[in-house]
């Protein structure tokens, strides 16, 4: 197959690291989130026969993404899981490429079930290994992984990251196979540091995509092995996303511990039955997005001050302000409702500062608006909107003060690990929408 040549995407001012092997009608775009180095991958034979393989059958993409193998670093600031989506787009980009079959495994999981719901124009499949939707056990999710088996896996990997020692539990087939464990050592080092893989341990630990999965309008295999070390990413997780993701097919691997070793040529039969299939395109009536509610504050008191003409050309350079502040940053404006706007988003990071410099904006005008943001289910109906992510994006608007960013629980969730600050702004009713809704004012 000759040399395999590692190549640069940009991000910004960041690189992030691929490869381009094989051809074919179909291409895979393989990631196995922190543990990923394309160059040191090639180093083991079981990984090596699996990649050549797949090169016989389409194009394959191999990434690290930043923060792993030799991509640069993700910088404390951005929420990770948002930044990979990035990542992912820019190496497609740079290879132009318009669609992929996703391959996530492990903490990259997350990832490719937000993308799968929120860029599915993208995607021709998705296919999850050893990953799961939320890592942690809760009330209502008994396959997650208990608290202290999880602080033990955070204090094994604190002491272990890049030892045979850590190889050893991470792979109970090869625990007498010292050449392997040496090489598993290495590419553990090679793949990310030890504060670095604690700080996606964490972030892994806060995430909760659930929600998401019914929304993934892809096809999807989830493929998984038994229970792993410490419990991380075993069968019933699989099979929790599996029942959950409209149409998904879920595969069972025999054996113990992780896919990528010795074991992974199992991946092959599976990734050639999806390749090898026609591609379904993506029922995009319903998507994930994030919406963001405009109001302007007393518009009623301005508008019988103001008096009809002064009032009318005020809203007219309003709409500008936010129709330019919208697609700086990467959104969509929907439409004006009168004395606001209606805007979504591919990512929260992107709603929240082009809400709060609209604020900024309109604010040298003499306007005070509030702006409510949730993440949640849309329905694209034309070139408007509709759904209960709208609904509850302008209910969340309502409880915002003059001059305030509010959003719900689920945006601060998938902001986590980024630089914004939140002040807690309790439990409310919001109208219309069951249960109460934890509610939070951007701080910074």
């Amino acid at each position: 197959m000759g040399r395999v040549e590692t190549q640069f995407a940009r991000v910004g001012n960041d690189r992030v690291a691929y490869q381009v092997i094989g051809e074919g009608p179909r291409t895979l775009l393989f990631n196995a989130g922190s543990f990923n180095n394309v160059d040191v991958w090639w180093e083991e034979a079981g990984i090596a026969r699996l990649f050549r393989a797949l090169a016989g059958i389409c194009r394959l993409i191999l990434l690290d993404r930043r923060g792993s193998g030799a991509s640069d670093p993700l910088l404390p600031g951005a929420p990770a899981w948002e930044a990979w989506i990035d990542d992912f787009e820019a190496v497609m980009d740079a290879t132009e490429t318009q669609r992929v079959t996703l391959l996530a495994a492990l903490d990259a999981g997350p990832t490719g079930i937000l993308m799968g719901a929120t860029r599915p124009e993208r995607l021709d499949a998705l296919v999850l290994v050893n990953t799961c939707a939320r890592l942690l056990q809760a009330p209502d999710y008994e396959v997650g992984v208990a608290e202290p088996a999880y602080q033990a896996a955070f204090a094994a990997f604190d002491q272990g990251w890049g030892t045979v020692e850590l190889a050893r539990i991470a792979n109970p087939e090869q625990t007498r196979d010292e050449a392997f464990l040496s090489w598993y050592a290495r590419y553990q080092r090679a793949s990310c540091t030890r504060s670095g893989v604690l700080r996606f341990l964490e972030q892994w630990a806060s995430l909760d995509v659930r929600a998401m999965l019914p929304l993934v309008s892809i096809p999807v295999v989830v493929i998984s092995r038994n229970r792993t070390a410490f419990g991380i990413n075993g069968i019933e997780a699989g099979r929790y996303m599996a029942d959950r993701i409209p149409g998904a097919r879920f595969i069972e691997l025999a054996g113990e511990g992780g896919v990528l070793g010795p074991s992974a040529i199992q991946l092959l039969a599976p990734l050639e039955e999806l390749l090898g299939g026609g591609v379904a395109r993506p029922t995009t009536d319903r998507v994930l997005a994030t919406v963001v509610f405009t109001d302007i504050v007393d518009s009623t008191g301005l508008a019988a001050t103001l008096g009809d003409s002064h009032w009318r050309r005020l809203l007219d350079a309003y709409d500008e302000v936010v129709e330019h502040e919208t697609d700086s940053f990467g959104g969509r404006f929907v439409k004006s409702t009168g004395d606001g706007s209606l805007l979504t988003f591919g990512s929260p990071t992107a709603a929240l500062r082009a809400a709060r410099a609209i604020e900024l904006a309109v604010r040298e005008q003499g306007l005070s608006i509030r702006a409510g943001v949730h993440t949640g289910e849309i329905e694209l109906r034309g070139d408007d909107i509709a759904g209960i992510g709208v609904h509850i994006a302008q209910r969340v608007s309502a409880c915002a003060s003059a001059g305030e960013v509010v959003v719900s629980s689920t945006v601060k969730d998938l902001l986590t690990g980024s630089d914004i600050d939140f002040a807690d702004r309790g439990e409310h009713h919001l109208k219309g929408v069951p249960h109460t809704w934890r509610l939070f004012a951007v701080a910074s």
